[in-house]
């Protein structure tokens, strides 16, 4: 039976190639999964690390806000406590001098300098507005600068006398004047 195909076909070589064939099939299948745990393993560790530092950064951040908070906090009870110191000595000053009682009272006047009668007082942005009140038997207003408006009121470009009970008066016209120009 030598013609027979079962003698021609060479068992040993069909053998070890298909021993090499399933050694190639493994090396494929448990490499090339074995090369896409280790790829992903790597994956993992690197989204664990940005993770870790973003996470650190945000607490940095928190850290600051805080620190932040804290100091606009104190900035705040620190401007409590100034505003209600002023508004003491306002008190206390007015309690003094009927004048500045009266003057006190407007959030756009500022008195500068006040002695024997004479008050230095500015308003408006940058003090571009000055002027002096001196006190006697009445209140002499001489204004010392104005702010350039194009209209200003005739009582406030010169020097003017008035009586002593219309000083509230006075003040609330030069307010109304600067608020209408704010």
């Amino acid at each position: 039976m030598s013609g027979n195909k079962e003698d021609t076909i060479d068992w040993e070589l069909k053998y070890r190639t298909m021993k090499k064939k399933l050694s190639e099939l493994k090396d494929l299948r448990y490499d090339s999964v074995r090369a896409d745990i280790d790829d992903l393993k790597k994956k993992v560790a690197e989204h664990r690390k940005i993770h870790e530092i973003s996470i650190k950064e945000l607490r940095q951040q928190n850290s600051q806000m805080k620190l932040a908070i804290e100091e606009l906090e104190n900035m705040k009870k620190d401007i409590e406590r100034k505003t209600q110191t002023i508004t003491k000595y306002k008190r206390d000053i007015a309690g003094k001098d009927s004048t500045l009682k009266i003057v006190l009272q407007y959030p756009y006047l500022r008195v500068n300098g006040a002695s024997k009668g004479r008050y230095q007082i500015s308003a408006c942005e940058n003090d571009s507005m000055q002027f002096e009140l001196i006190k006697d038997d009445s209140y002499t207003y001489r204004p010392h600068s104005l702010p350039n408006w194009s209209s200003i009121p005739d009582f406030m470009l010169n020097e003017i006398c008035f009586d002593i009970s219309k000083l509230n008066d006075f003040c609330m016209a030069v307010t109304e004047t600067i608020s209408n120009h704010q």
